[in-house]
């Protein structure tokens, strides 16, 4: 009778272990459908769970990602090289696209990177000495300027407005 006894409370434990587990399997279950549904219904909540998105700062709204979209070139890449004719340094000449200075011509020849319709001036100076600078290369995405089309003159000089196939 003790042998049957003892079985009979072995297979009651795991009887009860089973359905315990079972139990917490479904309240597992019930809990994670319970998450989600939050989620759903709140979805700006989930920033508050993910590191990244909250040390990186707000989401670009539809109106903001339109605006920087539009000053994004088409092509992944447009360089233009400029050549001072008759000098090999002029540190003074500045080189300015859309009237913000991004180089100078420390050496003859200088490579910048430009967009689509951007405006590329030579701002001179020394107003007394007269400069000549040329399209030397640029990259075969470019249509304007054209290779080898030059200004010359004194003070600021403008190059045709770059335009990007």
């Amino acid at each position: 009778m003790e042998k049957r006894t003892a079985r009979h409370t072995k297979k009651n434990f795991w009887q009860l272990i089973d359905s315990l587990a079972i139990r917490l399997i479904i309240a597992v279950f019930i809990l994670l459908i319970m998450t989600q549904s939050l989620f759903l219904l709140f979805p700006h909540s989930g920033k508050y769970l993910n590191t990244a998105l909250r040390l990186e700062g707000e989401p670009i709204t539809a109106h903001e990602l339109a605006y920087y979209a539009g000053s994004i070139s088409s092509a992944p890449w447009a360089t233009i090289n400029l050549k001072l004719a008759g000098y090999t340094s002029l540190p003074e000449a500045k080189i300015l696209i859309n009237g913000r200075e991004v180089a100078s011509f420390e050496k003859c020849e200088v490579t910048i990177t430009v967009k689509h319709r951007d405006q590329i001036a030579v701002k001179n100076s020394d107003s007394d000495q007269v400069i000549t600078v040329f399209v030397n290369k640029k990259t075969p995405n470019i249509e304007r300027p054209l290779v080898n089309s030059s200004v010359s003159g004194r003070g600021v000089l403008y190059l045709d407005s770059v335009i990007v196939k």
